[in-house]
C-alpha cells in the first residue's frame, strides 16, 4: 500500500483555485435563485401595540381586603396567552368582518374559525422582560390591515378586561338587591301590622311614641341590627366563594379571598412556579434541583388547597356563629320584652311591639339600600388594568422579506456548496495531479514537467521558454539511463491524447539542437502522426525495411532542424501485424544505436495495442507521458505494468499538459523556464555557444 502523505493548507486552496469555476457557479447559481425567490414573496409588513399590564383593583369592595400588585411574570404569560386565545381572536374577527375582507368561503363556524388560524399564525404577542409590558403586533401584507388588526385587537383587550371585575361586582350587586327587596317587604308587612293595630286599638298616636323606654330593650335592638347586617354580608361573601372551584381561587385576586394566609400561600406558589420555569430553560426534568422544585411546588399547592378549604369551613362557622348570635339576641329580646310587658298596659302593648318591628326593619332596609348606592355610585367610575402606551401606526416599510440577509445567507450557501462540490469532484478524480501521486502510486521518478499548449520547438526555435522545460528532461534522462551505451528510447502512454508524440518530437529537436545525431522513428503503426509533425512524407518508412528489405538509408528522411532524422512508418498491410516482434526489428534497433547518438521510438497507447510493449522490451528503456488530471491512476499504473510484464525498463515519468496558473504546486517550475529564458535574452554571448561547448551535451 502507497504511504499515505499529510495534507497540507495549499492543498485545500490548489482544489479551490482549480475548481474555481465550478466554486463560481454554483454560488451565482444558488445566489441568483435566492434572489428571485426572494424578490417574488409578497411583502410582509407588521405593527405592533405597546401596553401596561397590571392586575385589576377591585373598585367595589364587596369584600374587605385590598388588591395586590407588582410585577408577577406567571399572571404576565397567562395574559398572553389569553390575547392568542380564541376569546380575544373571535371578537376581532367579528368587529374586523375578517371573513369577508379575507374572502373565506364555507359555512359560518368553520370561517370564522379559519379566519381566527390566520389571525393567530399573524398575531406576535412579546411580553417586554423584566417589566409590566407587552407587545402585540400582527404581520400582515397590508400595512394599513396590520396597524388596524392590533389596535383592535388592543382595545378588545382591554374592554375584556374590565368586563371581568364588572361582572363580578355585578354578581355581588345583585345580590344585595335581593336582600333589599326581601327587606322592602319585610318593612311593607311591618308598616301594615301597625296601621292595623293603631286602628283596631283606637290609638291617637303622634310622632315616633313608644312605651318601652328601657335602655337594656334599646341596646339589644341595636345589637340586632348590627348583627343581621354582618350576617347578611357574610352570607352574600359565603355564597360568592362556594361557587368558586379551588383552582379558581387559586387564581383569584386577594381581594375576593380577604384572607393574608391564602395571599402569602399564593405568591409562594407563583414564585415557585416562576422558579421552575426557569431551571427548566437550564436542567432537565430529572435533575436534582428541577425534582426538589417539583417537590416544592406540590407542597405549596396542598398547602394553599388545604388552607381554601380551611378558609371554606371558617366562612360558614362564621356565617353560622353570626346567625345564632341573631337568633340569640332576638330570644333576649323576647324575653326583655315580656319582662317589660308585665309593667306595661295591656291595650298598648301590641302596638309598641309592632312599632318597635316597624323601626327595626326599616333600620335594616335603610342599611342595606345606603350599601347599595355606593357600590353602584363606585362601579360608575372603574379603572382600567390595561393602558396602551403606544398605538400601532401603518409601517412604511416591509420586514419580510429580508432581502440583505436572505442575500447574505444564500451566499455563503453557495459558497459552501460550491466548495463542497468541489472537493467531492476532487474526491472522485482519481487521476494523476502532482509529482508526489506520481512517486506514491507508480514509484517513479519524474523525469520532465511539460505546460500546457506547448508549442512546436521546430518552428520557435531554442529560445523560446517552453525548450528549457525539455531541456530538464533530456538532462533527467541523461542522468538516469546509467548505461552510458543506452541510447534507444521509445516513449509510451497509458492512453490516447496524452501528449505522447509531441512529447517525443520536442525532446528530439532539444537533443538535436544540443548537438546529438537524433534520429526519430515513428514505429506507432496503426495510427501514425510523426510524419505531419516534420512536414514529410510516409510513403515508405519502417515497414518497408522490415517487410520488402529496403535499405534503411533510403527509407530515412532529414528534416528541417540540423542533425535530427525521422525514419516514417510507412504503409501497413493487414498482414504485417506484429512486425515489430521479429529478428529483423531488433537487428534494426540495434544497426541505428550504430549510426546514432539517439534513437528514439513513438508508439501507440500500450493499454490499447501490443506494439508499444513488444517496443519497450526491444529498446533500452521507455519513458512514461501521464496526462495531467485526464486518466485514472489505475491505466499510468496497469502501463508501468505491462512494460516490466516484457521485461522493459521504465526509468521515469513526464507529467505533460500541466495549467500551471491552477495548481501553484508548479508555480516555481514555469517561474524557472521564464526566468530562465529571460537570462539567455538578457546574455545572448552566453546563448550563442555552439553544441561542443555545452556542459549538457551526451552520447547515447
Amino acid at each position: 500500500m502507497p504511504e499515505e502523505t499529510k495534507i497540507h493548507f495549499l492543498d485545500y486552496w490548489r482544489v479551490i483555485k482549480l475548481r474555481k469555476a465550478i466554486i463560481l457557479s454554483v454560488f451565482l447559481l444558488v445566489l441568483l435563485t435566492a434572489a428571485a425567490v426572494t424578490f417574488s414573496l409578497p411583502r410582509i409588513y407588521y405593527a405592533s401595540v405597546r401596553m401596561k399590564i397590571e392586575r385589576e383593583k377591585v373598585t367595589v369592595q364587596i369584600f374587605d381586603a385590598n388588591a395586590s400588585g407588582g410585577y408577577d411574570p406567571i399572571f404576565q404569560m397567562d395574559q398572553v396567552e389569553i390575547m392568542r386565545s380564541q376569546k380575544i381572536g373571535y371578537r376581532t374577527v367579528a368587529k374586523e368582518q375578517l371573513v369577508a375582507k379575507w374572502q373565506i368561503g364555507g359555512p359560518e363556524s368553520m370561517a370564522k374559525e379559519q379566519a381566527f388560524q390566520i389571525l393567530r399564525g399573524r398575531l406576535n404577542v412579546m411580553p417586554v422582560r423584566n417589566s409590566s409590558l407587552v407587545e402585540l403586533g400582527v404581520y400582515s401584507t397590508d400595512p394599513v390591515e396590520s396597524a388596524d388588526l392590533a389596535n383592535s385587537m388592543a382595545l378588545i383587550y382591554r374592554d375584556s378586561r374590565l368586563e371581568e371585575p364588572t361582572i363580578q361586582i355585578e354578581m355581588g350587586l345583585e345580590k344585595l338587591r335581593e336582600e333589599y327587596n326581601s327587606q322592602q317587604k319585610l318593612v311593607e308587612a311591618a308598616q301594615q301590622k301597625v296601621n292595623e293595630l293603631r286602628k283596631d286599638l283606637d290609638l291617637d298616636v303622634i310622632g315616633n311614641r313608644s312605651r318601652l323606654n328601657d335602655e337594656t330593650i334599646q341596646r339589644l335592638h341595636g345589637d340586632r341590627s348590627t348583627a343581621m347586617i354582618q350576617m347578611l354580608v357574610e352570607k352574600t361573601r359565603n355564597d360568592q366563594i362556594q361557587k368558586l372551584t379551588n383552582a379558581e381561587l387559586k387564581r383569584a385576586s386577594p381581594t375576593i379571598i380577604g384572607d393574608p394566609t391564602i395571599a402569602n400561600l399564593q405568591n409562594a406558589l407563583q414564585s415557585a412556579e416562576l422558579q421552575l420555569v426557569k431551571l427548566l430553560q437550564t436542567y432537565g426534568p430529572e435533575h436534582p434541583i428541577v425534582k426538589d422544585a417539583v417537590a416544592t411546588q406540590k407542597k405549596l399547592d396542598e398547602q394553599l388547597d388545604e388552607a381554601i378549604n380551611v378558609m371554606r369551613k371558617g366562612l360558614v362557622i362564621g356565617y353560622e356563629v353570626n346567625r345564632a348570635k341573631v337568633e340569640a339576641m332576638e330570644s333576649e329580646l323576647r324575653t326583655a320584652h315580656a319582662t317589660s310587658i308585665e309593667r306595661e298596659p295591656t291595650k298598648y302593648i301590641p302596638f309598641d311591639n309592632a312599632q318597635k318591628e316597624l323601626e327595626f326593619q326599616v333600620t335594616m332596609r335603610d342599611a342595606i339600600k345606603t350599601r347599595v348606592n355606593q357600590e353602584a355610585i363606585s362601579i360608575k367610575v372603574p379603572r382600567t388594568a390595561v393602558e396602551i402606551i403606544d398605538q400601532a401606526r401603518p409601517p412604511t416599510a416591509p420586514v419580510k422579506p429580508n432581502v440583505p440577509l436572505y442575500l447574505g445567507l444564500a451566499a455563503i450557501a453557495g459558497l459552501v456548496l460550491g466548495v463542497m462540490l468541489a472537493f467531492f469532484i476532487e474526491y472522485l478524480d482519481t487521476s494523476v495531479k502532482t509529482i508526489d501521486d506520481v512517486e506514491r502510486y507508480l514509484g517513479l521518478p519524474v523525469l520532465g514537467v511539460i505546460p500546457q499548449n506547448i508549442e512546436m520547438l521546430s518552428t520557435v526555435g531554442q529560445d523560446s521558454p517552453h525548450a528549457e522545460a525539455y531541456r530538464v528532461l533530456r538532462a533527467n534522462i541523461e542522468f538516469g539511463k546509467k548505461d552510458p551505451q543506452a541510447n534507444s528510447i521509445t516513449v509510451v502512454s497509458a492512453g490516447a491524447g496524452e501528449g505522447k508524440t509531441t512529447t517525443l518530437f520536442n525532446l528530439a529537436v532539444v537533443c538535436a539542437q544540443n548537438g546529438d545525431k537524433v534520429l526519430c522513428v515513428d514505429s506507432d503503426m496503426r495510427r501514425p502522426t510523426l510524419h505531419k509533425r516534420f512536414g514529410l512524407s510516409n510513403e515508405i518508412g519502417l515497414t518497408d525495411v522490415l517487410m520488402n528489405d529496403v535499405k534503411v538509408e533510403d527509407c530515412i528522411q532529414n528534416t528541417n532542424v540540423p542533425n535530427l532524422s525521422f525514419l516514417p512508418s510507412g504503409k501497413l498491410p493487414k498482414i504485417a501485424i506484429g512486425i515489430l516482434k521479429s529478428q529483423k526489428m531488433r537487428d534494426l534497433i540495434q544497426d541505428l544505436k550504430m549510426r546514432y547518438d539517439l534513437v528514439l521510438f513513438d508508439s501507440p497507447p500500450i493499454m490499447g495495442v501490443s506494439d508499444a510493449s513488444v517496443l519497450a522490451s526491444e529498446v533500452d528503456f521507455a519513458v512514461l507521458v501521464i496526462q495531467y488530471r485526464k486518466y485514472p491512476r489505475a491505466m499510468p499504473a496497469r502501463a508501468k505494468q505491462a512494460v516490466e510484464n516484457v521485461g522493459g525498463r521504465l526509468i521515469g515519468v513526464v507529467l505533460n499538459a500541466i495549467v500551471m496558473s491552477h495548481d501553484e504546486s508548479y508555480y516555481y517550475y514555469n517561474a524557472y523556464y521564464d526566468h530562465y529564458s529571460r537570462s539567455e535574452e538578457a546574455h545572448p554571448e552566453e546563448a550563442e555557444k555552439t553544441p561542443e561547448d555545452s556542459e549538457t551535451k551526451g552520447t547515447y
